[in-house]
């Protein structure tokens, strides 16, 4: 509730809050998703807040490097006057529904609407290609 409280007081202010909604840390792949009613506490109290979903998905594609991919969704729609079962329920769909269709995007290899962003340093298996063929030269 400590955690609400000043998520709500940053809300009053105007400022961004970003959420974690399952409440705790959980395998990327678990379905169904499952949300506390936390964010839904928030925009009951807060009805004039925005909702962008921001799904995060990890995997290792050709080389031992690990990739993430970050999709900052659309705004998603929920009616406050609903009960807060409903809303997280809402927020769920959307959320799953989006890292759903990401996690498809990555899997076809369909990655032309992502930027990179950061790169890090080379495998010990691109090290030994780019060696293999300096020694052929």
């Amino acid at each position: 509730m400590k955690s609400l409280r000043f998520a709500s007081m940053l809300l009053e202010e105007k400022k961004a809050v970003l959420i974690f909604p399952q409440g705790k840390e959980e395998h990327l792949e678990k379905r169904p998703l499952t949300f506390s009613e936390g964010p839904a506490f928030l925009l009951k109290k807060h009805s004039d807040v925005e909702v962008i979903p921001i799904t995060y998905y990890y995997t290792f594609r050709h080389d031992q490097r690990p990739e993430l991919f970050i999709w900052v969704g659309q705004a998603v729609f929920y009616d406050s006057a609903k009960a807060r079962e409903e809303i997280t329920n809402t927020l769920g769909g959307a959320v799953t529904a989006q890292l759903d269709h990401q996690k498809q995007k990555i899997i076809q290899e369909n990655d032309e609407e992502f930027t990179v962003l950061l790169k890090g340093k080379k495998t010990l298996s691109e090290w030994l290609t780019w060696w293999k063929a300096k020694v052929k030269e």
